[in-house]
């Protein structure tokens, strides 16, 4: 019996997936704040002057900030576009990233909500991360929480994974592909199938201790 399987042209029915992965450093951000109040109400002098919780109360808000900012900008503009011959990250009709499949040195599967380049950290930013590790620890305890939170949100249970992304390399670049339902993650699935032999499921995962918020340089993007 002949196979009745038709290969997509991606080039005239591309997968589009929204990127939501900003929405957990600002989240992860946000969840700080129950910690601040209390600390601010029940710490001995936490609302006197000399205080540092106090001065705290106004430190973390300034160190959070761009991570709410890097949400608000992207909230509901971000896209990314696999057809044919490239993967693509958009914002809005700015081109952040673009990553040719024969161009391709890696594919990793994760649970990282990295999603740009601008968000590596410098030599300075990874000691302090060893040195702060077990906040950098809990962090990726909250990460996996709020994902979780987010898949049943999105499509319920059965469609949680806990390795929920794919992030393609080219190089330093790369591109992360956080399907939100269990009809986009299996249509991801066929496409790496397809386009790179390549069962996303087996393949190897990939971790980084801790990341920054972006600085997308929006002039630098390209127009499509």
């Amino acid at each position: 019996m002949e196979s009745t399987h038709q290969v997509r042209d991606y080039d005239k029915d591309p997968i589009v997936i929204e990127d939501y992965n900003p929405l957990f450093m600002a989240l992860l951000a946000f969840s700080v704040v129950p910690v601040m109040i209390y600390v601010y109400i029940y710490n001995p002098g936490g609302t006197s002057e000399e205080s540092l919780f106090r001065n705290m109360i106004i430190i973390i808000p300034i160190m959070m900030y761009p991570y709410f900012m890097g949400y608000f900008k992207a909230k509901g503009k971000r896209r990314i576009i696999l057809s044919n011959q490239t993967i693509r990250s958009l914002h809005e009709d700015i081109v952040l990233e673009n990553i040719e499949l024969y161009k391709i040195t890696d594919i990793r599967k994760t649970y990282s909500d990295l999603y740009h380049k601008s968000q590596y950290a410098n030599e300075f930013g990874k000691l302090m991360s060893y040195l702060i590790f077990p906040i950098v620890f809990l962090g990726h305890l909250i990460l996996i929480l709020n994902k979780f939170l987010f898949h049943i949100y999105k499509n319920g249970v059965k469609s949680y994974r806990f390795f929920d992304a794919v992030i393609v390399f080219e190089k330093e670049k790369f591109i992360n592909i956080l399907p939100s339902t269990s009809a986009e993650y299996m249509e991801v699935q066929r496409y790496f199938k397809e386009k790179c032999n390549l069962d996303i499921q087996n393949i190897k995962a990939y971790f980084e201790i801790g990341h920054l918020h972006d600085k997308i340089d929006f002039i630098k993007g390209k127009k499509i």
